[in-house]
């Protein structure tokens, strides 16, 4: 994998060595998850694009990046929903065949619609996807954009560090690290 430069970036990859000692975040109240089924992906969509500032998320997506394992999605593909079961987020709890020659368990499309953000439902969410990880995996990794400070923020307060084992990585890591104003980014 590549640090290709997007709409929102440089593509910057994570990792989190370790299941170990996952941060617990409840939900607010009146907010929780529930798994995806399979007649949902156009829901997945909506939250997607509702949520995302930089690129016109196609239908075709879902399938592009589940269609692999479908049997998969009601395990590991989860929805946040407010008290009335309306869905305003999503995340899923996915893996990699072949992350670095391996296996790894993958955070993967982590959204919340921009009416329900700053509520604490991404970290929340994100709890629960490495909770969900860990039941299947030792480890996992990320991707993300260099132009989303705030979810690089919440990423690293979660226990994940900048994979530099890209080409170009340690380049835009250093072009956002002060932006990002995390103590271990100083490292680099």
């Amino acid at each position: 994998m590549h640090t290709r430069p997007g709409p929102a970036g440089p593509e910057l990859f994570m990792i989190r060595p370790t299941l170990d000692e996952i941060p617990q975040m409840p939900f607010p109240d009146g907010y929780g998850i529930r798994p995806m089924r399979l007649d949902e992906a156009g829901l997945w969509v909506d939250i997607q694009r509702d949520a995302e500032p930089y690129f016109d998320v196609q239908p075709e997506w879902f399938e592009q990046q589940f269609g692999s394992d479908l049997a998969a999605v009601p395990c590991r593909c989860y929805l946040v929903v407010n008290a009335k079961g309306v869905a305003v987020g999503t995340v899923s709890a996915w893996y990699k065949d072949d992350y670095h020659g391996e296996t790894w368990g993958q955070v993967h499309w982590l959204a919340v619609r921009p009416a329900y953000q700053r509520l604490g439902l991404a970290r929340a969410a994100l709890a629960y996807c490495l909770s969900q990880l860990a039941r299947w995996h030792d480890r996992a990794f990320l991707g993300t954009q260099s132009a989303r400070i705030g979810a690089v923020r919440l990423y690293l307060e979660m226990g994940f560090v900048p994979d530099l084992d890209h080409p170009g990585a340690r380049e835009a890591w250093l072009a956002i690290r002060d932006q990002v104003g995390y103590p271990a980014l100083q490292e680099l």
